[in-house]
Formats: C-alpha cells, structure tokens, sequence
C-alpha cells in the first residue's frame, strides 16, 4: 500500500477545506495538523484525525485509495424517495450506458485477437463502472425492504 499517496490526498482534502478552517474541527491547531501532513518529526496523522478529516472535508478519494488496495469497491448509496421511479429509472438508464461501454471496450480490445495491456485496463475500468452502478442500484432496492 502506498500510504504516501493516501496521506497526499488527504492532505489535498484538508487543503481544499481549507486547513485553517479545518484544524479546530478535526481537533488540531492548525500547526499540529500541518506538522503532521509535512512528516515532522514527532507529528504523525492519526487514523482518527484520518477519519474526522474524510467526515469534514467528505473528500472521501483517500478513502477510495485504501478500498482499492484490499480489493473493495467503494459504492455511494443512494437515499430512495417514496414515488421517486424516475430515480429507479435513472439508475437503471446508467447501468444500461455502463455495461455498453463495458462490451464495448471488450469489443475492441478482442478485435485483433491480441489484449494489450492498455486494453486490458481499459476493459478493467469500465467493467468497475458498471460493478459500482450494479451495486449502488441494489443499494437503493434494498433500502425499500427496510421501510415499514
């Protein structure tokens, strides 16, 4: 795991906040979060200040980052409507457009009968894509089970 890179973009996140705003939410001093995104020594970001930065900031691509790493795939779960098809309908419009896509990329990449490996990436992506949209529609099918 590059934990560099996931404490970068949490640094992006607490800069884009901005930090000075950001500190005293998170329980820090400006100072103190600042030493410990610069790797001060003494200064380290804690998994609680971690946490709290992805609560405020909901910049939550660090997050993805780590997910990624241990083979999770991150999913937004939409919040359903009561009488809100068109939202059913909406997400079903986009896992339809994601799957294309998907058959698509395979379509090109087997073509010439040889997957390179910027292809095989390519098909990787957007077969994610439509995994995610796949689930963020169970996600919000399910939450109709759930309603009294």
């Amino acid at each position: 795991m590059d934990i560099e890179r996931i404490i970068d973009q949490l640094d992006i996140a607490a800069k884009s906040y901005p930090m000075k705003a950001l500190a005293p939410k998170v329980g820090k001093r400006y100072g103190t979060l600042a030493n410990e995104f610069s790797d001060q020594p003494g200064y380290k970001l804690g998994l609680m200040t971690a946490l709290r930065i992805l609560e405020m900031t909901r910049d939550l691509k660090a997050l993805d980052m780590i997910e990624e790493y241990f083979g999770r795939v991150p999913v937004v779960i939409p919040k359903p409507k009561p009488g809100r098809m068109a939202d059913i309908m909406l997400l079903a419009g986009k896992m339809s457009k994601e799957f294309g896509e998907s058959i698509n990329a395979i379509g090109d990449a087997i073509y010439d009968n040889v997957i390179t490996k910027k292809e095989a990436e390519k098909c990787l992506k957007e077969n994610m894509d439509v995994i995610k949209i796949c689930l963020e529609l169970q996600a919000y099918l399910d939450q109709f089970l759930e309603e009294k």
